[in-house]
């Protein structure tokens, strides 16, 4: 009887650890994902800086003036 406890002791376990392992790499892939989130919403503000300039020349990068 112990022998089978023994077991099943294991089985549990492994179970645990996958499922510690699976939320761990769903964390991981979240954390990407909103990473690569903010750097488009950055893009995107760049872009909507750009075509809002009047002049249409302006870098925003630069300090200096365009021209």
């Amino acid at each position: 009887m112990e022998e089978n406890l023994k077991w099943l002791w294991y089985a549990f376990s492994a179970a645990w650890i996958i499922h510690i392992l699976y939320v761990a790499s769903i964390a991981s892939r979240a954390k990407d994902l909103r990473g690569q989130i903010d750097n488009l919403k950055t893009l995107l503000q760049d872009q909507q800086r750009r075509s809002a300039d009047p002049s249409g020349q302006g870098d925003p990068h630069s300090d200096r003036p365009a021209g």
